[in-house]
């Protein structure tokens, strides 16, 4: 279970450098690569479930 958590928790970290050096290359704001790319992992595809990742 614990090596579960770390990585899916380096995965999220993964994930948001790569959105950062995306706007970076882009020249845009990164907020929106981090939203979509958020939405993307959580809501849109159930990917991150935070519950049962962390607990309570």
């Amino acid at each position: 279970m614990h090596q579960t958590i770390l990585v899916t928790l380096t995965g999220i970290v993964v994930a948001g450098i790569f959105a950062q050096w995306l706007a970076w290359r882009i020249k845009v704001p990164a907020i929106p690569f981090l939203l979509l790319i958020g939405l993307a992992l959580g809501p849109m595809t159930g990917l991150l479930r935070p519950n049962e990742l962390l607990g309570d």
